[in-house]
């Protein structure tokens, strides 16, 4: 997963496979990447509201490919 702060402090916590956590704090513009699989947690812990943009995978996903190529024009 992907995740892009617009405005407001968002903490992205992920866990090694110990269980120890690594907190990532983002701010506007700011961005995190959390591999597949990686067990981890979204947290707001500021006054402000946050809004962020995520997108997610899959580690099991098969890798897309172009079906035809693009054209200019």
């Amino acid at each position: 997963e992907a995740f892009m702060v617009i405005d407001g402090v968002l903490d992205v916590e992920s866990y090694d496979a110990r269980g120890v956590a690594v907190t990532q704090r983002l701010s506007a513009r700011d961005l995190a990447f959390v591999p597949a699989g990686v067990k981890h947690r979204l947290a707001n812990r500021d006054v402000a509201t946050v809004r962020f943009g995520a997108i997610a995978g899959s580690k099991d996903a098969v890798p897309a490919g172009w079906q035809s190529a693009l054209s200019v024009r």
